[in-house]
């Protein structure tokens, strides 16, 4: 399974690398830059998930203090929707959605777990900086180093 953290685009299985795709082709610092810049206006859920085997975005991490804890997200919940969006199609609706994840926007989740479903509210917040910094090491350790060696 594949692990996703998330911040708010959460979901989305965003690898949160600033140029896109697998592959980070700026250099170190512009990376760096984009990076802060991105990660200010952005809001942050605190949880990490994976995908199961039906393609699924499960829970498998709850941040203490977060907003996804606030509201009552757990373990094992199933994202079912967004806002009343499927996470399971992608949608120019669910891109703009992400575009609004800002700290202090408020989305409505549908989840599921154990064959029923809920709803609940989620009060984005600014991502911690220990959070950025784990998400930057990763990303610069992972991309720019391997640019170091080849």
């Amino acid at each position: 399974m594949k692990k996703y953290l998330a911040a708010c685009f959460l979901l989305l299985g965003s690898t949160l690398v600033f140029a896109g795709g697998d592959r980070c082709n700026a250099s170190a610092q512009e990376c760096l830059d984009g990076m802060i810049e991105k990660f200010a206006h952005k809001g942050w859920m605190g949880v990490e998930i994976n995908k199961n085997e039906q393609d699924q975005k499960v829970i498998n991490k709850v941040i203490a203090g977060s907003p996804a804890e606030k509201a009552g997200i757990q373990v094992g919940d199933v994202l079912v929707a967004l806002n009343g969006h499927n996470l399971g199609e992608k949608s120019e609706a669910l891109e703009n959605l992400y575009a609004e994840m800002k700290p202090g926007a408020v989305f409505t989740y549908t989840l599921a777990n154990a064959g029923k479903q809920r709803q609940v509210k989620v009060t984005l917040a600014p991502i911690p900086d220990e959070v950025k910094a784990q998400w930057v090491g990763h990303h610069m350790m992972a991309q720019h180093h391997q640019n170091a060696v080849n």
